[in-house]
């Protein structure tokens, strides 16, 4: 099924794994969505596949706004959902969270987040409204009209990095 039918899916059983073919995963392959916004529900894991090991260890699995629309959203009420091993590109919003909205508690881990842009409202790369942990990701490359190009967190929000890059976004 497609990723969106996954995560429709999880959302309907109130929780989901979702991983991706190996077969057709086995090289890098993107996403790219045509019909608006990824939803990620509460108790939902995304995990992409990788490649190689420690210093060479590359994903896979590219999900791409295809420059239209963001590409994740995490809404209010949200609870232990994650996102790990993608690279999130392409997203655009007119309102913030190009890459990522996120209004919930959500976990990005061993992820790039790059190439996205809003034109109003913060967050290029990423929109943090309630609570976000980002480890082991970079966030580079994500552009903004206003404030917070590759993450904006304003106040009344929490965002804790481990281990992450946050640099290049304009």
């Amino acid at each position: 099924c497609s990723l969106r039918d996954a995560l429709l899916a999880a959302a309907n059983s109130g929780a989901g794994n979702i991983t991706f073919d190996a077969t057709k995963f086995a090289t890098a392959q993107t996403i790219g969505l045509g019909s608006g916004t990824l939803t990620l529900p509460s108790n939902t894991t995304v995990q992409g596949r990788t490649t190689g090991s420690g210093a060479s260890l590359t994903n896979l699995v590219t999900v791409s706004g295809d420059g239209s629309t963001p590409v994740f959203t995490v809404g209010s009420g949200v609870v232990n959902a994650s996102i790990s091993n993608l690279i999130i590109t392409g997203g655009n919003s007119s309102s913030g969270g190009g890459g990522i909205y996120n209004n919930g508690v959500l976990t990005v881990s061993n992820s790039t987040i790059t190439g996205n842009k809003t034109s109003s409202g913060g967050g290029g790369g990423i929109l943090n409204l309630a609570t976000l942990t980002v480890k082991n990701s970079s966030i580079t490359g994500n552009t903004v009209a206003s404030i917070g190009a590759g993450l904006y967190n304003p106040t009344g929000a929490t965002a804790t990095l481990i281990n992450s890059t946050v640099a290049a976004n304009t």
